[in-house]
């Protein structure tokens, strides 16, 4: 597969991770799909291990559990019935620890834990936030009103406040997306399988310079 530093995205946590977006559609890299391939997935998690590798090496490892715990209830809340979120914790072989299915039955315990999974995901998203806020900010009226034109086209009858909510959002894709991009020149990532090396070059500025040589 591809090792990021001293992690490795595993076929196993490539379809946890789709089962898991095709439900939250909060993709980093993917915000408007709602359906993903595997190798949207593999860019995604190579994406949100690049962010949180390079949050932990800048001292930023903590995040309030109230909100982990709070974006797992969301999830949860996203299903049909509690049955119908015993089935994909099963299917998926993963563990809810504050979660106990209606009719008692013990859930495997031995599965990835969802909360380690919602909380670097929140680590990610604030660490990020917290980086590109200012940026966005400090552009933010320059490039609305360099962009109106286009802007209301796209969408027609858009206030002012709606126009800059919308300019926010892209600026945000694209700082973020620019910023992966750099942590991915820098962080030594190993293709192990061939068939994912174009989603490895695909967030690189230099991938034939920057992708060190296939095991074997």
């Amino acid at each position: 597969m591809v090792s990021v530093g001293n992690n490795v995205v595993t076929l196993e946590g490539i379809q946890v991770e789709k089962a898991i977006l095709t439900i939250t559609h909060d993709s980093l890299l993917f915000p408007n799909e709602v359906r993903f391939d595997d190798h949207q997935i593999v860019r995604e998690m190579i994406a949100q291990r690049l962010l949180l590798n390079h949050a932990i090496r800048m001292g930023f490892a903590e995040v309030d559990e109230e909100k982990v715990q709070q974006s797992i209830e969301e999830f949860r809340n996203r299903f049909s019935s509690p049955e119908a979120y015993a089935e994909f914790l099963k299917k998926y072989q993963l563990v809810d620890p504050n979660f106990q299915p209606a009719d008692g039955e013990s859930m495997d315990k031995f599965g990835i834990d969802l909360t380690h999974r919602f909380r670097n995901r929140l680590l990610v998203d604030e660490y990020a936030e917290r980086n590109l806020e200012l940026q966005i900010r400090l552009s933010l009226k320059e490039e609305v009103a360099f962009n109106k034109d286009r802007l209301l086209a796209e969408h027609p009858g858009a206030s002012d406040a709606e126009l800059s909510k919308i300019m926010s959002k892209e600026l945000y894709g694209r700082k973020l997306r620019s910023w992966i991009e750099d942590l991915a020149e820098r962080e030594r990532i190993i293709v192990r399988d061939e068939e994912y090396r174009d989603d490895v070059n695909a967030l690189l500025k230099h991938p034939t310079k920057a992708i060190p040589p296939l095991n074997r």
